[in-house]
């Protein structure tokens, strides 16, 4: 069993040095705007703005998706992203393409970040480009205009709506005509309802893409240990409520339930790394089946 302090030791061994000292300043409640740029820039979501499109493409991909309907779908539409993350996630590609309004959810975002010109310069930019580049590789996309405009970013502000809190807490204001995510449902505390809030805010025609990561989020090389040596409700209270516990059957009847007629693509199985003292709460809960799926993607595709 990995101790917390290991756990996150292996964390930290792999952050450079300014951003252990950022994130040590804000857990003793030393917080200022210097100190937020700071560790924005030095994130690991900055050194590689194209992770989110990768991914995304890698798992349509895998679960044999045309990617065609992607991108037809993304110029003039209203985008929107559930989790996006300090780095709006997807956003820069949405709006590159033409999305007429990127929506992006999610309780960590800093407005005054991604309305600052400096971060602009030094982050949004320089990621509108290299998505730009990126998708020049990628089948159905590579045609697509991807416009830059001189001021890149600050062009692009006008039509983002940003909301620094959870899906479930969103009022209602339009339609979305495309709504993704990428490994942020396990983390919905409040899921079912969540899903109810969800169907609000889309339609019948809304393409939905959403990557769901069944694993603890602790070791990659044992995906299910810890989480299936104890109730659910014991290692949400050792880990922070870093997940929420639900599977694959779980998250598809909350779907189903609130109205959303979607279905799940199992990309990653792995029943060899569940680990031998199962807790009986799993067994009496779920089959082996279920309980060896460690990603898959909900689409409406």
């Amino acid at each position: 069993m990995i101790s917390k302090f290991f756990h996150y030791l292996k964390i930290a061994l792999n952050f450079p040095l300014i951003l252990l000292i950022t994130r040590f300043l804000s857990k003793i409640g030393i917080k200022n705007n210097f100190l937020k740029k700071l560790d924005f820039l030095n994130s690991p979501d900055s050194k590689r703005p194209t992770k989110p499109i990768e991914i995304l493409i890698k798992h349509m991909n895998a679960a044999k998706l045309p990617l065609f309907k992607l991108a037809k779908k993304i110029p003039n539409s209203d985008f929107l992203e559930i989790g996006c993350g300090k780095h709006l996630g997807l956003g820069p590609v949405a709006l590159g393409l033409g999305a007429k309004h990127f929506i992006g959810v999610d309780p960590s975002l800093d407005k005054n970040l991604i309305y600052d010109p400096e971060i602009h310069k030094k982050y949004f930019d320089l990621s509108l480009i290299k998505n730009k580049e990126f998708l020049k590789t990628i089948n159905h996309f590579q045609h697509l205009p991807f416009i830059l405009k001189r001021n890149m970013m600050m062009e692009l502000i006008p039509r983002i709506s940003l909301e620094q809190k959870g899906i479930s807490n969103i009022i209602k204001e339009k339609n979305v005509d495309i709504c993704v995510s990428i490994s942020c449902f396990e983390h919905i505390l409040d899921f079912e309802f969540s899903c109810k809030k969800l169907s609000e805010l889309t339609h019948k025609n809304t393409l939905h893409l959403h990557v769901v990561n069944f694993s603890n989020h602790l070791l990659k090389e044992k995906p299910f240990h810890q989480l299936y040596e104890m109730p659910i409700h014991d290692f949400r209270k050792k880990w922070n409520n870093n997940i929420n516990g639900l599977r694959i059957n779980d998250i598809m009847k909350c779907l189903h339930s609130s109205g959303l007629n979607l279905r799940a693509i199992t990309l990653d199985n792995k029943p060899e790394l569940i680990p031998q003292n199962i807790h009986q709460f799993w067994l009496d809960n779920y089959n082996i089946k279920d309980l060896s799926i460690r990603t898959a993607l909900i689409t409406s595709l």
